[in-house]
C-alpha cells in the first residue's frame, strides 16, 4: 500500500444524506482508510467545522474535503467524482453505492430538503 504523505481531510455531518452517500462510495471503493474523516456530531461541532471551512473556503458546506494541502472541495458528486478518477473506481460498479442512490438516497434527500425549508419558513 502506499503511504499518503497529507492524506485527504474529509469534513462531514452526522445525518447528512450527502455525507452519508460519500461515506459509501469511499467504504465500499476500498478507499475509507486513504481519507481522514473529520464528523460534525452535536451542534458545537457542526459550528466549529463549519466556521473553519468558510475560513479556508468562503462557506460551510457538507461535505467538503481538504483534497490537497489548501485545496478544498465541496459538493458530493464532485467529491465521488474526484475519488473515484484518482483511484481508477468505476462509481456504477459499486452495487451499495448505487443501491443507496437510486433508493433511499432519493427519499431522504427530498426529506432533508424540505427540512430545511421547513426551518427557514419558522425563523
Amino acid at each position: 500500500m502506499t503511504v499518503i504523505e497529507h492524506p485527504p481531510t474529509v469534513y462531514l455531518l452526522k445525518g447528512c444524506p450527502f455525507c452519508l452517500k460519500l461515506m459509501i462510495f469511499l467504504l465500499e471503493a476500498g478507499l475509507i482508510d486513504r481519507v481522514k474523516l473529520v464528523e460534525a456530531s452535536t451542534p458545537e461541532e457542526q459550528n466549529r467545522i463549519a466556521d473553519l471551512l468558510k475560513n479556508k473556503t468562503g462557506k460551510s458546506s457538507f461535505p467538503t474535503a481538504e483534497i490537497a494541502p489548501n485545496q478544498h472541495l465541496s459538493d458530493s458528486d464532485a467529491l465521488v467524482a474526484h475519488f473515484a478518477a484518482a483511484a481508477g473506481v468505476d462509481p456504477e460498479t459499486l452495487i451499495v453505492y448505487q443501491n443507496y442512490l437510486s433508493g433511499v438516497f432519493m427519499t431522504v434527500t427530498h426529506l432533508f430538503r424540505e427540512n430545511i425549508e421547513l426551518k427557514k419558513r419558522l425563523g
